[in-house]
């Protein structure tokens, strides 16, 4: 049985754990959309927003966490996989600052109509 080292180990986790955050901020905003055609309340997309805000903001800290370790893993040991996982990892980095900006817009645009 091959032993990894713990570096290799919290990349794995955390590449895992941007996959499943930016996998889950993407359902949050099928919710909210689906919910805007379903006429949802308004305090129930209230909730999905702020989910989605606090999701996205933590994918975005995972994420680039996630591709400074891979980049260092890639550059230092020449090792291929790890580039792969780089770009995934900026690509959810990406996706997720993008999320979290626009539901924190939309939560100010709709904080300021008087809700």
């Amino acid at each position: 049985m091959v032993r990894k080292s713990r570096k290799q180990l919290t990349i794995r986790f955390l590449h895992r754990a941007t996959l499943f955050l930016t996998f889950f901020s993407f359902g949050l905003i099928l919710l909210f959309f689906l919910g805007n055609g379903q006429d949802f309340l308004d305090t129930s997309q209230f909730i999905v927003l702020t989910v989605l805000s606090a999701a996205s903001m933590l994918a975005t800290l995972v994420s680039a966490t996630s591709a400074v370790l891979e980049l260092s893993v890639f550059i230092g040991g020449k090792r291929g996989p790890y580039l792969g996982m780089f770009t995934v990892s900026v690509l959810c980095l990406v996706f997720s600052l993008s999320a979290a900006l626009i539901s924190r817009g939309i939560l100010l645009l709709a904080a300021g109509t008087g809700r």
